[in-house]
């Protein structure tokens, strides 16, 4: 038995990614505000994409929905980031993906665009570089090891 492929409108894509972006966006004790306000942009991103900039126009109440989760993350997130990403940097970012969910587009939502994508990678590399030093870089580790070890040594120089 074949199944039938699935095949959504711009609308109901939309505001599957919209409802994807929320509930990153939910406050969660065990989960990263960093990693999970990375996939939440990508997410808006997505549905700026779809429905060519007219997110409000496309799925109002879930504009809506996310521009308020993304208020309300955007102080912890900033928070969450102290020391690794400027204060300034992390509002100006969050109000540029916000802009994203209004009504229609001027001539900033290239920009726009653009500065929810800075975002959303940004904090995609915090939240990975952390996981990774927090493992102490097993693989790099693994990699200069076997690499000290495949190395033919000079006998006649010190070892240190």
């Amino acid at each position: 038995m074949q199944l039938a492929p699935v095949i959504l409108s711009n609308q109901e894509l939309a505001r599957e990614r919209l409802a994807c972006a929320a509930r990153m966006l939910q406050p969660a004790e065990d989960v990263s505000v960093t990693h999970a306000t990375a996939l939440a942009i990508q997410h808006l991103l997505d549905a700026a994409y779809i429905t060519k900039g007219n997110i409000a126009a496309v799925a109002p109440e879930e504009s809506r929905q996310v521009s308020a989760l993304l208020t309300a993350a955007t102080p912890r997130l900033a928070a969450e980031l102290e020391g690794k990403m400027a204060p300034e940097v992390v509002y100006f970012r969050m109000g540029t993906a916000k802009g994203l969910l209004a009504d229609g587009h001027d001539e900033f939502w290239p920009d726009r665009i653009d500065y929810a994508g800075m975002m959303a990678g940004d904090l995609a590399s915090i939240h990975h570089s952390e996981a990774i030093a927090a493992r102490g870089f097993p693989m790099l580790r693994a990699i200069r090891i076997n690499l000290a070890t495949a190395q033919k040594r000079d006998p006649d120089q010190p070892l240190h």
